[in-house]
């Protein structure tokens, strides 16, 4: 992927990119939030300094992706991105298994099409990047299980969709899993088997910008 001058990149997600942004403030310090979209932004102002990039995030804590979607004009399209990096699908997951609520595999894949078609329609420049959803079963309960599989269907549907679209996908499930076996412990990763500690926003940052190359 090429970095190219006054990049505007947004992230798009729920509480994993959200991470406690400020809302309605332009301050430096926390409009961005604290989670890997942080630890991005902070790298690639540094080494694209020559090149004026700017930073977004939009992330909502709770939203799944057909929430997501109900924003996207303001939130999305509006913005005028250049890239966009979209992590979501552990609420969609959590959702459908917890309380038979929320969408199905099949409706999440038509809404994250139908979200990249009308995107591109209007800004048919734009570069996705495609997160994995990823979920860790930290309760050893059966429904816990039953969410982790849930997810891992549906980080294939991203990754194929991401093939489709020519845009780049960032798998994370495995590295984050094998991080945690290293540990042996997965709450040191996900600390409820959904959100990152500091290490795994680290680790996620790491897989993204290795992924992108950049």
């Amino acid at each position: 992927m090429q970095f190219k001058n006054n990049e505007i990149l947004l992230f798009q997600g729920d509480s994993i990119t959200d991470g406690n942004r400020g809302r309605g403030t332009t301050d430096p310090n926390h409009y961005i939030g604290h989670s890997f979209p942080y630890i991005l932004s902070a790298h690639l102002a540094l080494k694209y300094i020559d090149k004026n990039p700017s930073f977004l995030s939009r992330g909502i804590s709770g939203n799944d992706l057909l929430q997501m979607y109900a924003r996207w004009r303001e939130d999305g399209i509006n913005l005028k991105p250049t890239v966009i990096s979209i992590l979501i699908g552990t609420n969609d997951a959590g959702a459908y298994i917890n309380a038979n609520n929320g969408s199905t595999q099949k409706q999440y894949e038509h809404i994250f099409r139908t979200l990249i078609d009308e995107t591109l329609n209007e800004l048919p420049d734009t570069h996705f990047v495609l997160c994995e959803p990823f979920y860790m079963n930290v309760d050893g309960t059966d429904t816990s299980e039953r969410r982790y599989n849930d997810i891992k269907s549906r980080a294939q549907i991203v990754k194929k969709i991401a093939e489709d679209y020519n845009s780049t996908f960032v798998p994370l499930q495995d590295l984050l899993d094998s991080y945690a076996k290293k540990l042996g412990n997965k709450r040191k990763i996900l600390w409820d088997g959904v959100h990152p500690t500091i290490l795994g926003h680290s680790i996620i940052a790491e897989q993204w910008l290795k992924i992108t190359e950049l």
